[in-house]
């Protein structure tokens, strides 16, 4: 029998997770320009692609019995792991620009962003595919809680990835300036 996730405990979570999103946002408000993207459009999608096809792969093989089989078919096990990276790269790319296009901090608006969209996500996956009902672990589980939690995670998450985009844009900028120019 696996362990149920309590209400209590998402709450808990909630808040670790608001702490560590609020010292990220604050990094990435500190180190990433928005400049320091502006020419390097490709870097969010990549670094979007990248984190969550690795979380995607990594949470699939490790959650699949415990979570995932209760509301996917098993030959949507594949179908996760292709569609995820496309699916999150376009996503990125789409948070980035209207992030760019709103006022304030564009990498703050960027996480921000992500956290509605953690809203979005959790409120399909909750009313629409049922986890809280159809997942042993979940049952039980507040559905406020469980949003609750989901916006924090998710700032941390597009956080990372837009740090990594922010690493991507500067290594190629590195990898530019180093070759000899012709002449």
């Amino acid at each position: 029998m696996e362990a149920e996730l309590s209400s209590d405990g998402y709450w808990l979570a909630a808040l670790i997770w608001a702490v560590v999103a609020a010292a990220l946002v604050l990094l990435l408000r500190w180190r990433v320009r928005r400049e320091a993207l502006e020419g390097a459009r490709w870097a969010v999608p990549v670094a979007a692609a990248l984190f969550w096809g690795v979380l995607a792969a990594v949470l699939v093989r490790v959650y699949w019995e415990a979570y995932y089989q209760h509301f996917y078919s098993a030959p949507l096990r594949l179908v996760v792991l292709l569609v995820t990276p496309f699916f999150y790269a376009a996503l990125g790319a789409l948070l980035w620009w209207l992030a760019r296009r709103l006022s304030g901090n564009a990498p703050v608006t960027f996480c921000l962003l992500g956290g509605l969209e953690a809203l979005v996500e959790h409120l399909v996956a909750i009313y629409r595919l049922g986890i809280l009902e159809r997942v042993p672990m979940l049952q039980g589980a507040d559905p406020l809680a469980v949003l609750a939690f989901s916006v924090p995670e998710y700032v941390v998450y597009w956080g990372l990835v837009l740090g990594l985009a922010a690493l991507l844009a500067r290594a190629r900028r590195m990898l530019v300036a180093s070759r000899p120019t012709a002449g």
